[in-house]
């Protein structure tokens, strides 16, 4: 595969979002009320034909949990007949949707609740949370963990507890 970036046209694939508040305290996440099991992922979704990688960044972001994504820098992609894409968004705003509902863009009905979860229960694994989104957390926060661990000794814990050396 070719270099991947924003402005990338990678149909068909997927895309996911990996959004940090507060620092890198919380991961924005959405739990889908009709699949069973009740497990928070990273919000994201397929490319639509003709669609950039930001684009649909943007557009599942906004219909699963509020917030426009205005940049992104790629963390991993899970080759596949459908590539996925995991994307640590830099620059973002807006608030969260707070219940399901129909999605004005669309008219769809959505059935993702956002939140923000802990980092540390997600990483900890007390929250349930799909494991490949789990995985590009993972890469997502380690650089910051590796440089955290030499002075917080929670962030040398989580460290251990991901088997990141």
């Amino acid at each position: 595969m070719n270099e991947l970036t924003l402005d990338s046209r990678l149909f068909p694939g997927t895309v996911s979002a990996i959004i940090f508040r507060n620092g890198w305290e919380e991961v924005l996440a959405v739990m889908n009320l009709v699949k069973p099991g009740n497990w928070y992922g990273l919000p994201g979704g397929g490319i639509e034909e003709g669609e950039t990688v930001l684009e649909a960044l943007d557009r599942e972001s906004r219909e699963e949990a509020g917030p426009s994504i205005h940049n992104a820098v790629l963390i991993s992609v899970k080759p596949g007949e459908y590539h996925h894409s995991f994307w640590l968004v830099t620059e973002w705003s807006g608030e969260l949707n707070t219940e399901p509902g129909i999605n004005p863009d669309n008219g769809i009905e959505e059935t993702d609740v956002p939140q923000w979860l802990s980092v540390e229960g997600v990483l900890s694994q007390k929250i349930p949370f799909n494991s490949p989104h789990r995985k590009a957390l993972i890469e997502a926060l380690k650089p910051m963990l590796l440089v955290a661990a030499k002075d917080d000794k929670n962030a040398a814990f989580l460290l251990i507890e991901c088997g990141i050396s």
